[in-house]
């Protein structure tokens, strides 16, 4: 894949525009199609799903696009990780409502549901930002660690082993501040 000019393309360059949807197109398609099979749903809209992606970095004067900062990888992986994320916020708009199966059992036992929706806040120094994008992936989006590598072009031990360190070390903080 040539390198897109992002200045260009934020400009609003046609020239730029049309080859970066030629050049991102095969790999959002992918995408898209990998993540509705994971999903288990029909990959009978996918052209819909792309033109939403495309309507996303487009809207707003290329503002989704002027976000992306090279330091934290590349562009085409950057694009990845929005056309995914914004598949899944359209299958969950459109999903029904369901209560699993253990939340039943346990709405039937009496128990109390413990909200989980509570975010636990880490010092922004305690891990790297590769680090915090892998447990990111894992936990929020729900990523395998095979995709994760994919996604970021690094092998899966790479992976796994960024999850290691950072676990270690959110436990280590932790079960200090337990202490205190």
């Amino acid at each position: 894949m040539n390198p897109v000019d992002i200045d260009k393309l934020t400009q609003g360059n046609k020239k730029a525009w049309d080859l970066f949807v030629e050049q991102i197109s095969p790999l959002l398609l992918h995408i898209i199609k990998k993540t509705l099979l994971q999903y288990h749903q029909s990959t009978d809209d996918i052209p819909d799903f792309l033109q939403d992606i495309f309507i996303h970095f487009y809207k707003d004067n290329f503002h989704v696009l002027k976000l992306y900062d090279p330091q934290y990888g590349q562009f085409s992986t950057w694009c990845g990780v929005i056309a995914r994320n914004k598949v899944i916020d359209r299958l969950r708009k459109k999903s029904i409502s369901t209560v699993p199966l253990d939340d039943e059992h346990e709405q039937q036992a009496g128990v109390v549901p413990v909200n989980r929706t509570e975010k636990i806040r880490i010092p922004l120094d305690l891990l790297s930002n590769r680090q915090r994008l892998v447990i990111r992936l894992i936990y929020e989006k729900d990523m395998e660690v095979s995709e994760v590598a994919d996604m970021l072009s690094i092998s899966q031990q790479t992976v796994r082993s960024l999850r290691h360190k950072a676990l270690s070390k959110l436990r280590d903080y932790f079960n200090l501040a337990e202490k205190k």
